[in-house]
Order: C-alpha cells, then sequence, then structure tokens
C-alpha cells in the first residue's frame, strides 16, 4: 500500500513543477522533525569497528564507482588514494580494472591499524598528514560517502592540505541544494558541505555533474555530488 502511494506521488511530482516544489517543502519540514534519526549516531565509535575485506565486485550499476571508474580511464593517475574505504570492496574494484596503478587504502576504523598490504592494496590508518609526507607520483584522492564526517573547518583544512601537495580529489559525497556557502548538520556526526564553494575558493578547478536548482526526492534534502577537483599542479 505504501509504495502504491509513494509511486503516486512521485508521477504527480514529477509532472507538476508546483506538486514537486511543495512535496519538496514539505518533506523538508518533516525531515527537520526527525529527531530521534538525526541523534541516532551520537554514540558512534570506530574505536571497535571490526571489519572483513570483500572480494565480491560493487554493482554493475554503483554510480559512485563508474564515476571513479571514466575518471581513471580518461586520467592518467599513476596512485589512487581512497579514504573511508572500509571493506576494501572499492579499491579491489579498481586494482582489477587497473593494475598498474598503486592503490592505496585509508581508514579511521580500527582494522586499519597498523596497516598491511591485501592483494597489491596498501591499507592503513588514515590521518591527514599522510598525504604531506606521501607526496609522490600523481595522485587521485577518492571519497565516496566520507567526508560528511569531517567537521567543516577539519574538512577546509584537509583541502589545504591536498591543494598544496598537488592532489587532485574525486568525491561522490551525500549533498544539499540548501547548503551552497556553508555547511547544514545532518545529523550528530555529520554534514551537509557546500564542496564546490570549498574547493573553488582554495583554487581547485571543478568539474563534475551539475544539478538542477530545485529536485524533488523522496529520500530528503540529500543529493550525491560528484566532483572531479583539479589542483592545477
Amino acid at each position: 500500500m505504501l509504495k502504491s502511494i509513494l509511486n503516486s506521488v512521485t508521477k504527480i511530482a514529477e509532472r507538476n513543477m508546483t506538486a514537486s516544489l511543495l512535496l519538496n517543502r514539505l518533506w523538508c519540514i518533516y525531515w527537520t522533525t526527525r529527531f530521534k534519526n538525526m541523534y541516532a549516531d551520537k554514540g558512534l565509535s570506530y574505536d571497535n569497528f571490526d571489519i572483513e575485506f570483500s572480494k565480491t565486485p560493487p554493482p554493475i550499476n554503483d554510480d559512485r564507482v563508474n564515476f571513479i571508474i571514466r575518471i581513471l580511464s580518461e586520467k592518467k593517475y599513476e596512485r589512487i588514494v581512497e579514504i573511508g574505504a572500509y571493506d576494501l570492496i572499492r579499491p579491489f574494484h579498481y586494482k582489477r580494472l587497473f593494475p598498474e596503478i598503486e592503490i592505496v587504502a585509508l581508514d579511521k576504523i580500527s582494522g586499519f591499524d597498523p596497516g598491511g598490504v591485501e592483494d597489491g592494496i596498501q591499507y592503513g590508518p588514515f590521518n591527514p598528514d599522510w598525504f604531506a609526507n606521501k607526496k609522490g607520483p600523481k595522485t587521485l584522492v577518492i571519497a565516496c560517502g566520507t567526508l560528511s564526517y569531517f567537521k567543516p573547518k577539519d574538512l577546509r583544512d584537509f583541502f589545504d592540505i591536498l591543494f598544496d601537495n598537488e592532489y587532485d580529489l574525486a568525491l561522490t559525497e551525500l549533498g544539499s541544494q540548501f547548503a551552497k556557502s556553508s555547511s547544514l548538520r545532518r545529523s550528530y556526526i555529520s554534514y551537509y558541505h557546500p564542496y564546490a564553494h570549498m574547493l573553488n575558493e582554495i583554487g581547485f578547478t571543478l568539474s563534475g555533474i551539475p544539478h538542477a536548482n530545485h529536485s524533488f526526492s523522496l529520500s530528503g534534502m540529500e543529493r550525491r555530488e560528484y566532483i572531479l577537483a583539479s589542483s592545477n599542479n
């Protein structure tokens, strides 16, 4: 029953701009009143977060992975570094497709400390200072659903490090059309960041998928940001 209602509402929104804008605003009001969900991750800790590496290929329609593959196919990178790599499912896939590229996987969860090598993938704990100390071959830094958990100042500092050390950045992150020039709270520990605004201010050259000014989404205010930020160096 609920699925039928949602399908009907979606069709109305797709056909009528007024209905789309009205439903979008109503959903935003509902979203902001879900305080229980907003604070559900308050006690989340990575200190004892165990993981198992997965060598199962990601779904063929995974738009985040396909965006990165498109970049790697068109650009000449000698090394890629994924932050928030978690179970290594994406790094393993990139290594299968681009065996000549050096791949490093970083994460702050305890399972990545002290680090090691798994099927040619170097993995270890995430620390922004790593990027200042490991400057080397032409490198693309990848973030898929990770940057939302940076505090605004920490994210700006991290972007500064990447730019100063001549790294390019490819991100597929959750964003909001309301976060244009400042970060907005998404939950107790996550944010919607104005990625394009921040990266442009620092000096990166951006390319990616543009978004319409208004969009209707049953998932709430969120949208996926796809950005390739080049350091121009």
